[in-house]
């Protein structure tokens, strides 16, 4: 039997999921935090994780990270936050220097508003009383819409193409290596050896940003990660992660993520830790 484990702070998600999986033989373990999903994904061996990206203690990608270092288990990563598909992808290009693909759901695709309602109907019928068989044929259906999606998705593996990926992995791993520093588009160019316009290029064919725009992200995320991790204050945090000042910090920080930084930290801070 094939074991699962999910990695899931919502409990009443994790235990549909686990629900679902379980109707079709796989055994399931759950765990609500970062840390010990961790643990027990390097302690106990699984098929495959499913990794959601919010968690407590430890974020999703930093769990992804340290499981890759340790095994090779296939990750499922689950995110309701639209602008973490590029954060993945680049994730995945800068650690692993392999392509990945990913679905992105979005209300405007004929395929995937279809994919969605088929989710809807199923989550409904769950809550009623012998409809397992009629279950299983939507999940059917909906697994033949994932497939002509993919399918539709796949990327020529030409050498242009693995240029251009490997280009990306150097410039991302740069940024990821220098975001606390002024950083300027000449600058993350010539990590890779390339001329501004080829650096634009190979950033919206490979993740679909501007450097700038994924440069932007990564400062905000690892400013997520201080905010909940550590007792520093909101310039320090905003100052480590190289933005110029406070009040840019909080502007975009909010744009980001629709909160300011000082209220995202009371709603998610479970334990300060000391200062960086």
């Amino acid at each position: 039997m094939s074991k699962i484990l999910i990695i899931e702070d919502e409990e009443a998600i994790a235990d549909l999921e686990k629900d679902y999986l379980e109707l079709s033989d796989f055994e399931v373990e759950i765990e609500h935090t970062g840390n010990r999903g961790l643990q027990k994904a390097l302690e106990k061996d699984f098929d495959l994780v499913i990794l959601d990206l919010m968690l407590p203690e430890m974020d999703g990608f930093d769990v992804c990270r340290k499981i890759r270092e340790e095994k090779n288990i296939p990750i499922l990563m689950v995110s309701a936050k639209k602008d973490d598909i590029d954060k993945i992808r680049g994730l995945l290009q800068a650690e692993f220097g392999r392509h990945l693909e990913l679905l992105d759901f979005r209300r405007t695709d004929a395929r995937q508003i279809k994919l969605l309602e088929l989710l809807r109907r199923a989550a409904l019928l769950w809550k009623q009383r012998d409809t397992e068989f009629r279950i299983r044929n939507i999940f059917s259906e909906i697994w033949l819409l994932l497939l002509e999606d993919l399918r539709e998705r796949e990327i020529p593996s030409g050498s242009s193409n693995a240029v251009s990926r490997d280009r990306i992995q150097t410039m991302i791993a740069f940024i990821q290596q220098n975001y606390q520093e002024k950083l300027s588009l000449e600058d993350i160019a010539r990590s890779a050896s390339v001329s501004r316009s080829e650096c634009l290029r190979c950033f919206r064919t490979c993740i679909h940003r501007t450097p700038f725009e994924y440069l932007l992200d990564y400062r905000i995320e690892s400013a997520e990660r201080l905010l909940r991790t550590t007792d520093a204050s909101v310039l320090d945090i905003a100052l480590s992660t190289g933005f110029s000042n406070g009040a840019y910090f909080g502007k975009m920080f909010k744009e980001a993520r629709g909160i300011p930084p000082g209220l995202y930290r009371k709603i998610h801070q479970r334990s300060p830790k000391t200062n960086f």
